[in-house]
């Protein structure tokens, strides 16, 4: 009996040993997410403010989801105020949000998002559909979280598959 219990629980140990753990980095500035190798992996987006600091990302790569957060200057922000598309409602990829259990990542980005509670805080909610796919025929979306006037920003990465 105390031989299958302990076979059972060593198996048990193996399989959470081989379960994927998420990867965390931090950078101190965008130059340094940069020369790190994280722009080029597609950890954080080129489009981030060249001011960018502080930068705090968390990723999985068997089941690509990615969070971040970040600091920039306000006067550094037209360039990623381009690139982003305003969420006029809330996208289906989006309705629950997976939490990093991280001190970083803002509680109002957890589990089921209240709109009203976002626009309240002073942030504004953006989404990205990048329509590149990757080899494994996956479209990646991010859905931004920002406040222009403190420069403060969060992005929550997900990814979807062909449909082809």
């Amino acid at each position: 009996m105390i031989a299958k219990v302990t076979f059972v629980l060593g198996m048990a140990l193996a399989l959470l040993a081989c379960g994927e753990r998420p990867i965390e980095s931090s950078y101190k500035s965008m130059l340094e997410a940069k020369q790190e190798g994280a722009i080029d992996h597609g950890w954080i987006p080129d489009y981030l403010p060249s001011s960018s600091r502080d930068i705090h990302e968390l990723h999985r790569i068997s089941n690509p989801v990615g969070w971040c957060s970040f600091q920039f200057s306000p006067s550094d922000s037209e360039a990623l105020r381009k690139t982003l598309q305003t969420l006029g409602h809330r996208a289906p990829s989006y309705e629950r949000i997976e939490s990093p259990g991280k001190t970083w990542w803002p509680a109002l980005l957890e589990g089921n998002l209240n709109m009203r509670e976002v626009n309240v805080d002073g942030y504004e909610l953006y989404v990205i559909n990048k329509s590149e796919q990757d080899a494994m025929h996956r479209t990646f979306d991010y859905l931004f979280l920002i406040d222009w006037s403190k420069g403060a920003g969060f992005f929550y990465q997900t990814t979807r598959g062909s449909s082809q």
